[in-house]
């Protein structure tokens, strides 16, 4: 037999875990069929075809019992050596028990430090920016009128730095209308000069024109709006209306500014010439929150810091009980496995 079928055979052969199995229980001697049934626990037919499968690797003998041949102890051998930890070196550093009794706890100084570094990575969030977080009701009223080609306003949020800003504003109409009536538009303004109500409807930078909604009388309409502001810039999370029965018909309409905001209303040219009126519990209410956003740095920081101390010494805790004095000269090594 060459050696590319031995290999072959052997590997073959052991791939399935029962038969792996068989050639422990064999390693101890000679056993019958009703042994090793007995010692694996499977039906006697499974038993017969996975002793047929491991061929070459046994034979039987005169008293019809199943034992290892010279192949089937190579590859018990084999199985053996594959199956067993690797055994390291220790670094000369290390080489008496004492030396790695204290790297030990050292290490485990530095995994608990490393942990801690981590859960301030995670959960980094000074108490100042805790005492920052504000939810607000800016209008809160259950009768207000809007007249036609006039602009009204309450202010939206005040602007704390960055983070999450959400407003939101409630509505509760008096009357049925076809479409909504009004048109409303967040406006984060220009600071300094003398600006009219026009000016400011001009800066406003998002609008909600819910002109495919009609509405009957008492029935309120919530919008919406939640965005991530990092100085000049902005990422808009939702713009679901509040109950999220339907999307928002909001759209940025010009640009955004790290200010504070005002929410402007103006009766809509096309619907109508009457006052639209609101009515009802809390038929005209305004509300803001902010979420301030903790310092990504110094967050980034503790996690990566704590990574590079808790991961490293973990791994070295693991290995280290595989570490062993170095072999003495004399100590005789194991044979090779020649097949």
């Amino acid at each position: 037999m060459s050696d590319e079928e031995t290999y072959s055979v052997i590997f073959a052969s052991l791939k399935h875990p029962l038969r792996r199995k068989i050639l422990r229980i064999l390693a101890s001697g000679p056993k019958s069929f009703t042994d090793i049934l007995q010692e694996i626990d499977i039906e006697s037919a499974h038993l017969s075809y996975h002793l047929e499968g491991l061929g070459g690797l046994l034979k039987k003998t005169d008293e019809s019992k199943y034992v290892l041949s010279d192949l089937g102890r190579a590859g018990l051998s084999l199985m053996t050596r594959i199956e067993e930890p690797v055994k390291l070196v220790s670094p000369a550093f290390l080489k008496t028990p004492q030396r790695l009794k204290i790297a030990r706890l050292s290490l485990v100084a530095l995994v608990v430090l490393g942990v801690i570094l981590l859960g301030n990575g995670v959960f980094a969030l000074s108490s100042t920016n805790v005492q920052k977080t504000t939810v607000q009701t800016n209008c809160d009223s259950d009768y207000m009128v809007f007249q036609p080609g006039r602009i009204y306003g309450c202010d939206g949020y005040i602007y704390s730095g960055d983070g999450i800003y959400g407003i939101e504003a409630n509505f509760g109409v008096r009357d049925a209308y076809s479409r909504f009536p009004l048109i409303v538009r967040l406006l984060t303004p220009l600071l300094g000069g003398n600006y009219t109500n026009a000016d400011y409807w001009n800066q406003s930078w998002y609008e909600w024109y819910r002109a495919d909604q009609s509405l009957v009388p008492g029935i309120h309409e919530e919008f919406s709006l939640t965005l991530l502001a990092q100085g000049g810039s902005y990422k808009i999370i939702s713009q679901s209306s509040f109950d999220h029965v339907h999307p928002s018909p909001g759209q940025v309409i010009g640009q955004f500014r790290p200010e504070g905001s005002l929410l402007l209303f103006q009766v809509a040219p096309d619907a109508g010439t009457a006052n639209v009126t609101l009515s009802g519990f809390r038929a005209y209410k305004v509300e803001w929150f902010y979420f301030p956003q903790p310092d990504d740095a110094i967050k980034n920081s503790y996690f990566l810091l704590g990574s590079g101390l808790a991961i490293p010494s973990v791994g070295f805790l693991m290995g280290s009980r595989y570490l062993e004095r170095p072999r003495k000269a004399g100590v005789r090594k194991p044979s090779l496995l020649v097949l």
